[in-house]
C-alpha cells in the first residue's frame, strides 16, 4: 500500500464481475458520470450506492488504462505504467469544511500535466493546489478540504490530514483510486500504448482510407456531368439511336443537292 494511506486497510477485493454480467456488459463498460447528480439530488442513497458498484467498472474509470493515453511513439506493455492492479479502493468525495462536494476536474487523455482544480455543482472552482503562495486563496489547506471514501477497500473511511488530502486531490484527476503492484515490473511511471492499440490505430485509418476512396470514385461517377462541366441534358444531342436513319429519308441525296445549289 502506499504512504498516502497512513489508516489501517483492508485487503483489496479481486476484480470481478457480478453474476449474470460480462465484461463486454454495456453496464460493466459504463464510465461512473452520475456522481454529481448522485450527490446532489439522492445524498443519503448515494451512500451505500457505491457498495454496488462492480469492481471492474471502477476498473475501466481510470485514465492510465486508455490507450489514447500512451500516444503513438511510446508502444509497449501497459503495465510497466503504474503496475499491476490489486484491488479498487474506492471513490473519493471531497467536501469543503461548510459541507460543499467538490469533484476533481479530470485530466483531458492528451495532457502531459494538468493543475489539480476542484469543482462545485455549478462548476465554480473552489479549490486548488497553487504553483505559487502568492495564488494560494483557495489551497485545499485554507478551504479545509477533507476527503471520504465510498465503496471498495476503504469504504467509510474519513481523512482530513493535509498531505493525505493532496495525494489523494492528484490521484482523484485520473479517475477511481486503485491498488497497485508496483515491485514486481519495472515500473517507471510512463503511460504507453500496447500493441494492440497500434493494431486498432492502424486498422481504423487503412479503414477511412478505403471509405473516402470508394466515396471519391463513387461521386466521380454520380456527378461526371458536373466534373466535366457539362450541362445533364448535353449528352442527348449526341445518343446513338435518337434521330431516324440517313437512309429513311424521304428525298434523295440527289434531290439535297439540287436544293443546295
Amino acid at each position: 500500500m502506499s504512504s498516502a494511506f497512513p489508516v489501517h486497510q483492508p485487503q483489496c477485493r479481486t476484480f470481478g464481475v457480478p453474476k449474470g454480467l460480462t465484461p463486454s456488459t454495456p453496464v460493466v463498460l459504463l464510465v461512473i458520470t452520475w456522481q454529481r447528480e448522485c450527490a446532489r439530488d439522492l445524498p443519503e442513497r448515494c451512500k451505500t450506492a457505491w457498495n454496488k458498484v462492480p469492481d471492474r467498472l471502477a476498473f475501466y474509470d481510470y485514465l492510465g488504462h486508455n490507450p489514447a493515453k500512451g500516444g503513438l511513439f511510446r508502444t509497449g506493455p501497459m503495465v510497466l505504467g503504474d503496475g499491476i492492479v490489486l484491488g479498487w479502493l474506492g471513490h473519493p468525495t471531497f467536501n469543503l469544511t461548510d459541507g460543499t462536494s467538490v469533484y476533481p476536474r479530470r485530466m483531458p487523455t492528451f495532457f502531459e500535466t494538468f493543475p489539480t482544480l476542484f469543482l462545485d455543482s455549478t462548476g465554480v472552482v473552489r479549490a486548488d493546489q497553487p504553483f505559487r503562495r502568492a495564488e494560494a486563496k483557495y489551497s485545499l489547506e485554507s478551504v479545509g478540504l477533507s476527503v471520504s471514501i465510498k465503496g471498495g477497500a476503504l469504504n467509510g473511511v474519513r481523512l482530513d490530514a493535509p498531505g493525505t488530502v493532496a495525494g489523494l486531490a492528484r490521484t482523484a484527476q485520473f479517475g477511481e483510486l486503485l491498488d497497485f503492484d508496483r515491485t514486481s515490473n519495472l515500473v517507471d511511471g510512463v503511460l504507453r500504448t500496447s500493441v494492440r492499440g497500434w493494431y486498432t490505430f492502424a486498422h481504423l485509418c487503412f479503414g477511412l482510407l478505403f471509405l473516402f476512396g470508394h466515396w471519391w470514385h463513387a461521386s466521380r461517377t454520380l456527378y461526371r456531368d458536373l466534373l466535366s462541366g457539362l450541362e445533364s441534358d448535353a449528352s442527348t444531342l449526341v445518343e446513338f439511336g435518337a434521330f431516324g436513319a440517313i437512309c429513311k429519308t424521304s428525298r434523295s441525296i440527289l434531290e439535297y443537292i439540287a436544293v443546295d445549289t
